[in-house]
């Protein structure tokens, strides 16, 4: 990790220039707020209570959701618990129709679900600071179609305002989140989009079929965008200006942010005293891979034609997944994926095997093999050619991906406020896919999520 004074001072001032444009888009918020007086207008992060029905009725007869003989007559927002993070919030919205023709309202969709940012300095810059705009625009861009994305009735980012908010499908409205399947662990608590759902399960949703359920969906996916360079000219989309050697000064930042953590970490967890209890082996490996990570060795590992790049979710884990309802063809086809905030080019057995860590418990990691497999099958059936990515490197990126963004990750969740028995979890799920996989001396550690 680079200590040198020039970057360091370049990660102050880059840092200052995001307090700076936050204080200004609170003085904007302000001015609006005073000076705009309709109603008829999108969601804004300090509106509480309901929505616009004249904008909701807008908004789904653009999409052809409603009838234009149909109008919402109301629209109230109710916070879903758990739902809230450090800059945004989520909340189903609850519609109300009547029409002027003879028709039945009742098949309209009755709930929709809202995420926006939330109102005041500190939100707003942690909405710079992370970047979570970028769902917005990726949900509003071409990206998104014949993506495993829910279907998005609304869109908008405004980088002047620092903020966005998104109108979406009710995933939950019939159909079973991805956690239900692996059960309630450390995925319940980190990241996830929307709760309150409890149906029952499909048959066919075993931990393994939801794998390769996942597994298949992502392939998919990745095969549309393999090594396809228009992404990385999209200065929004997260890691895109890696590849083309800008953005150090984020880089540095999100792994600052870790390695301060992971400093505080070991305080906290280590020794006879420790809440969780850290093995030795462990402790060392982070120790020894930030150590090695330098941005030059990212530098190394993008400009590698051996190993691909596509687009990847970037926060792929049980918690961002649903399963709708009956009536779908396969458990792949059945799959939605929530939560595109870090959204951008990258391997694609990263996303993979996070996934793993997170949700597949360690007794089961003996199956991930065959559902490697079966991801790598499903890129060749849908055009990636083998010569391109042989088996080998596909199984060798996937025991090192993972971890390399794990072990980035785990120092911040576990300075979180997590109980001590998540903490636990994680690090027991990530020693024993060290165990199972092949553990190295160090890794060049990847950030999840990185500083806009």
């Amino acid at each position: 990790m680079s200590r040198s004074l020039g970057v360091s001072l370049q990660c102050r001032l880059f840092y200052f220039w995001l307090m700076v444009r936050a204080a200004f888009a609170v003085l904007l918020c302000v001015l609006r707020r005073v000076f705009t007086f309709s109603s008829e207008r999108p969601p804004r992060p300090s509106d509480c209570g309901r929505l616009s029905a004249r904008w909701v009725t807008a908004v789904l007869q653009a999409s052809a959701c409603i009838p234009s003989t149909v109008t919402a007559t109301a629209a109230e927002l109710h916070a879903l618990d758990g739902s809230e993070r450090a800059a945004h919030k989520v909340e189903r919205v609850h519609v109300a129709y009547e029409t002027s023709a003879d028709g039945d309202v009742s098949e309209l969709p009755a709930t929709l679900v809202l995420k926006r940012s939330k109102a005041g300095y500190r939100n707003i810059l942690a909405t710079l600071v992370r970047g979570s705009g970028r769902e917005a625009d990726f949900l509003c861009s071409e990206l998104v179609e014949r993506c495993v994305a829910p279907h998005v009735y609304y869109a908008r980012h405004s980088w002047l305002f620092g903020e966005f908010a998104v109108l979406m499908e009710d995933l939950s409205a019939g159909g079973v989140r991805g956690t239900a399947v692996f059960g309630e662990q450390a995925n319940a608590l980190v990241g996830e989009q929307a709760s309150g759902v409890s149906r029952a399960l499909p048959s066919r949703a075993t931990p393994e079929a939801m794998l390769a359920g996942m597994f298949e969906s992502a392939a998919a996916l990745h095969a549309r965008h393999w090594r396809d360079t228009s992404l990385l000219k999209r200065d929004w989309l997260k890691a895109a200006q890696w590849y083309r050697g800008r953005g150090r000064v984020s880089w540095e930042l999100a792994l600052r942010r870790s390695y301060h953590s992971w400093q505080c970490v070991k305080l906290l967890h280590t020794g006879e005293e420790g809440e969780a209890s850290l093995d030795e082996r462990f402790v060392a490996t982070v120790d020894a891979s930030f150590a090695r990570t330098s941005w030059r060795e990212l530098q190394q590992h993008v400009q590698d034609r051996r190993i691909p790049f596509t687009l990847c979710h970037g926060d792929m884990h049980a918690a961002n997944v649903f399963l709708r309802g009956p009536g779908t063809a396969s458990l792949a086809d059945s799959i939605r994926m929530v939560d595109w905030s870090e959204v951008g080019p990258w391997e694609p057995c990263a996303d993979l095997a996070q996934c793993v860590i997170a949700d597949l418990h360690r007794s089961k990691y003996s199956y991930t093999r065959d559902a490697v497999r079966c991801y790598w099958h499903v890129l060749l059936e849908n055009g990636v050619a083998e010569g391109d990515f042989p088996w080998e490197v596909c199984w060798a990126r996937f025991c090192t991906a993972g971890v390399e963004r794990w072990l980035w990750l785990f120092p911040i969740v576990a300075l979180g406020r997590l109980p001590h028995t998540t903490v636990q979890f994680l690090h027991d799920q990530i020693m024993a896919f060290l165990d199972v996989h092949g553990a190295q001396p160090s890794y060049v550690l990847k950030p999840l999520f990185v500083v806009a």
